[in-house]
């Protein structure tokens, strides 16, 4: 559920392209219910095929170094500036 007032809509970005690769289902802040959201998980707990297929898709697109990526980054533009 991407950040309503995040700006550029970064968010909405990244859940899209994580839903377009079948590793999430995305759901717009202004939209979501409790009633709505119950319905969404209910409808992937009963599918654990499904969640596997959707778990395996984020992986594959997954950097599991990325903060410490984002880390050395900015150590080194820290000691250069």
């Amino acid at each position: 559920m991407p950040l309503a007032i995040a700006i550029d809509d970064d968010q909405g970005q990244n859940a899209r392209l994580l839903a377009d690769i079948g590793g999430a289902e995305v759901a717009r802040e202004h939209q979501l219910t409790v009633d709505s959201l119950a319905e969404a998980l209910q409808k992937l707990l009963r599918n654990p095929a499904r969640l596997a297929r959707m778990a395996a898709a984020a992986r594959s697109v997954a950097i599991p170094d990325a903060a410490e990526r984002l880390a050395d980054v900015v150590e080194q533009t820290a000691e250069q500036g």
